[in-house]
């Protein structure tokens, strides 16, 4: 199952019953929830319009629409191309982790995906708007350049962060969502591991830190979504499920100094991973 089909049943599941949708319904909340970058989010939407659990109101703002009978899903036998969008943002990632941030060949790209022009720079514009690619006027689109040090630094900055916005928010944790989520990184009954990654959403937003939450809203897409390429085996879905098991019943338990160093290694482990994916793709490109 791909990671826009398990936010369409996930959402599914709580327009239904009504509880645990963000306030304000959107996007850029949606993502923070899951920890995931938007295009994963923006394609769950469009599966659940088509469903009818989302529709728009008076304003034109897509709203949950908790009346409507969910859809039976089907298991696939054959896997889903995936959506276009989220080819095109893969194919952005890759040229950035290669190290290439020369401008693109609209024509020749819009070949390769057997696209219009016109419908690739809609989506060249939207991944400009979260930061995966710049638009030079007059020049056309680069890839933003991904540098060996940022991901260190990425991640130096975000474990600081992330402990800051959980020692604010001790007092404020909910335990029963802390179970549920608990709960939502248990292996399956077949034992497929299972991520659910709201906890990091969970204390970001729980925090009320302007500035904490400017930060992750500014970066963390790009960056979620290199981690989520680089997260994508069987073993490293369950290292991370098992480090959140013990970040959220250490949590439950108020096991404060396990928390900090179970997260921190928890962040760090990350970095291997994309370091890996970064010495093949560069590789490939010589």
């Amino acid at each position: 199952m791909s990671l826009s089909e398990r936010i369409v049943e996930e959402l599914s599941d709580r327009i239904h019953s009504r509880e645990g949708l963000p306030e304000p319904f959107s996007i850029a909340s949606v993502a923070r929830l899951f920890d995931v970058s938007a295009s994963p989010v923006r394609t769950a939407f469009d599966q659940l319009v088509e469903e009818g659990l989302l529709v728009r109101d008076a304003t034109g703002r897509l709203t949950p629409n908790p009346d409507r009978k969910a859809k039976r899903r089907v298991q696939r036998s054959e896997p889903r191309e995936p959506a276009l969008e989220v080819r095109i943002r893969e194919f952005i990632i890759r040229r950035s982790l290669a190290g290439d941030d020369s401008f693109l060949r609209e024509e020749a790209t819009a070949e390769m995906f057997r696209v219009s022009r016109t419908v690739l720079r809609h989506w060249l514009g939207k991944l400009a708007g979260q930061g995966f690619i710049e638009h030079v006027p007059r020049r056309g689109w680069r890839s933003r350049l991904f540098l060996p040090q940022d991901l260190e630094h990425y991640s130096e900055v975000r474990e600081a962060l992330e402990l800051m916005a959980l020692r604010t928010v001790r007092a404020q944790l909910d335990a029963e969502f802390l179970q549920e989520m608990l709960d939502g990184n248990q292996p399956a009954a077949d034992g497929t591991p299972q991520l659910d990654n709201r906890l990091h959403a969970y204390w970001i937003d729980l925090s009320g830190n302007h500035y904490i939450r400017d930060f992750f809203e500014r970066h963390g897409l790009f960056h979620a979504a290199i981690f989520d390429l680089a997260t994508t085996e069987t073993a490293a879905v369950e290292e991370m499920a098992e480090q959140h098991r013990l970040i959220l019943q250490a949590l439950i338990e108020k096991n404060w100094k396990k928390v900090e160093t179970v997260l921190t290694k928890h962040i760090r482990s990350q970095i291997p991973r994309v370091e890996r994916m970064l010495e093949e793709i560069r590789a490939e490109g010589k």
